[in-house]
C-alpha cells in the first residue's frame, strides 16, 4: 500500500478498480482509538474527539511529546485528566487550541508550553480554556517566567489533599507572573505555594488581565519562610468576594487598578497574622475594605500626594478596620496614603 505525506501527516492511498486513488488520513488520534495502558497504569483514550488521560492514585507520569501526540498535533478538541495521580506535561503543546479539564488529581506544567496555545491578548478567545474541578490541582513547577496571557483559568476548591487548587512548587524564582492572567473563581479557591518565590499575578507584562470573583473567596497561602505576593491588575464583575491572605502571603501594589470598586461595589481583603500589604513604588490603590488582623507593618513605601487615581501610590480609599487586640505598625519606611475611614 503506497503511503504519501500531506501537510506533514501520514496518509494511506488505495486504488479502486477504476484506477481512482482514494486518500485516507491516518491521523494521530488512532493511536488511542482503543484505551492504551502504560506500565504504571496510566491510560489514554480518545472519546468523541476528547483525549481522556487517567493516572492512578499514588502515581506520577511524566509525559513527553510522544505521549501527548493528539495534543501536540492539535488533533482533539478537549482533554480530560482523571484519576488521583499526577501527570507532568513535559511536552510542547503550544499548537493545541482546545480546552483542558483537570477533573481529578494534578496537572503539572514544567514550562510555559504545557497549557496549550497562548496569546499576548489577555482577552483572546481562540486559545482554549482551563477548568480545574473542586478537589483537583493545577500545578506550576516552572524554572522560567510562564506568562499564561490570554488563557482563562476556571478554578474552585482546595485541591488535592487540600494543598491548593492552584499550586506553585518551583525550586527557583518563577518571575512575576506565574499564573497571569485571567482567573475565574467557580467557588472558594485556595492558592498555595511551596516555592522560593512566586506570584499569582493577573497583571503580568500586560495590565489588562483580570480576576472574576463571582462572590467567592480567593484564599492565598505563602508557605513557611517564603516570599510570595499577589498582584491583581483588574477586578471583573460586581459580585465580588474576599481576598484572604494566610501564612506569610503579601498583597502587593502594582498598576493603577488594584482592588478598585466595580460600579460602586467593593469586596474585602483579609490580612491574617504573618501577612502584609506592601508597595514598591509602583502606582496602586485599594478601594475595598481591609480587615487588618496582623502585627506586621502596612505599606512600607512612599506614596504620591493628592487624590489622583493615576499618581497615587500605595493608597487606601476604602475602610481600614484594625483588630482591637493587636498592636500594629501602620507604616514604616515612608508615607501612608490613607483616604478612607479607620476603625478598631
Amino acid at each position: 500500500m503506497p503511503t504519501i505525506d500531506v501537510n506533514s501527516r501520514r496518509h494511506h492511498a488505495f486504488m479502486t478498480s477504476r484506477n481512482i486513488w482514494i486518500v485516507v488520513a491516518c491521523c494521530a488520534v488512532s493511536a488511542y482509538a482503543e484505551p492504551t495502558v502504560t506500565s504504571d497504569g496510566t491510560s489514554y483514550e480518545i472519546v468523541d474527539s476528547m483525549l481522556k488521560i487517567t493516572v492512578p492514585a499514588g502515581k506520577t507520569n511524566e509525559v513527553a511529546d510522544a505521549g501527548l501526540t493528539p495534543l501536540v498535533n492539535n488533533d482533539v478538541t478537549s482533554v480530560e485528566k482523571h484519576g488521583l495521580g499526577s501527570i507532568v506535561i513535559n511536552a510542547d503543546i503550544l499548537d493545541y487550541t482546545g480546552d483542558i479539564h483537570v477533573k481529578e488529581g494534578t496537572w503539572r506544567v514544567v514550562d510555559s508550553k504545557g497549557l496549550g496555545k497562548l496569546s499576548k491578548d489577555s482577552l483572546a478567545d481562540d486559545v482554549g480554556k482551563v477548568y480545574v474541578s473542586d478537589g483537583a490541582t493545577l500545578e506550576s513547577k516552572c524554572s522560567e517566567n510562564p506568562k499564561y496571557m490570554g488563557k482563562q483559568i476556571h478554578v474552585s476548591g482546595y485541591g488535592v489533599g487540600g494543598n491548593g487548587a492552584l499550586l506553585v512548587s518551583s525550586d527557583v524564582a518563577c518571575g512575576s507572573s506565574t499564573w497571569g492572567s485571567n482567573l475565574i473563581l467557580e467557588g472558594d479557591t485556595f492558592a498555595n505555594s511551596t516555592a522560593a518565590y512566586w506570584c499569582f499575578n493577573t497583571a503580568g507584562s500586560h495590565k489588562d488581565g483580570y480576576i472574576t470573583f463571582q462572590g467567592h473567596d480567593f484564599i492565598v497561602s505563602g508557605g513557611t519562610n517564603k516570599n510570595p505576593y499577589v498582584v491583581f491588575s483588574r477586578v471583573n464583575s460586581t459580585d465580588l468576594g474576599r481576598v484572604v491572605l494566610t501564612n506569610n502571603a503579601n498583597f502587593r501594589f502594582q498598576g493603577i487598578n488594584n482592588l478598585k470598586a466595580v460600579n460602586g461595589v467593593t469586596g474585602t481583603i483579609v490580612v491574617n497574622p504573618g501577612c502584609t500589604i506592601s508597595g514598591n513604588g509602583w502606582n496602586g490603590r485599594i478601594e475595598w475594605d481591609v480587615l487588618w488582623n496582623t502585627e506586621k507593618y502596612l505599606l512600607p513605601n512612599p506614596y504620591s500626594t493628592g487624590d489622583d487615581p493615576v499618581t497615587n501610590k500605595c493608597s487606601f480609599h476604602g475602610g481600614l478596620h484594625l483588630n482591637d487586640g493587636l498592636k500594629s505598625t501602620v507604616a514604616t519606611g515612608g508615607g501612608l496614603g490613607l483616604f478612607g475611614p479607620v476603625s478598631g
